[in-house]
């Protein structure tokens, strides 16, 4: 991982008396501007990827998002985002 530098965050949620609510987590942030992110940010790109993760699924399953193939890249990346804009004029939210 030398290669890959990271910062390992070892997160626990309280409540305010300091009562542990869930079992600790930990997260690694890497990238050129982790150091950029404060701890709060980075806990919240990772909570927020559930919802990004679960509108991707729904797309795949049932909007057609990877049923077009071709070997232009452009044109797979074009496709893509009709599927989005299906779901959200139909006002599904992929968030």
């Amino acid at each position: 991982m030398h290669a890959h530098p990271f910062d390992l965050l070892h997160v626990q949620i309280t409540d305010p008396t300091g009562r542990q609510l869930f079992n600790p987590q930990w997260l690694l942030v890497f990238g050129q501007s982790r150091r950029q992110l404060s701890l709060q940010e980075a806990y919240q790109a990772y909570t927020d990827r559930f919802s990004l993760e679960h509108g991707i699924r729904f797309g795949k399953q049932h909007v057609m998002m990877a049923q077009f193939q071709t070997p232009q890249v452009t044109q797979e990346e074009t496709w893509v985002h009709f599927p989005w804009l299906a779901m959200c004029s139909c006002g599904w939210s992929v968030y």
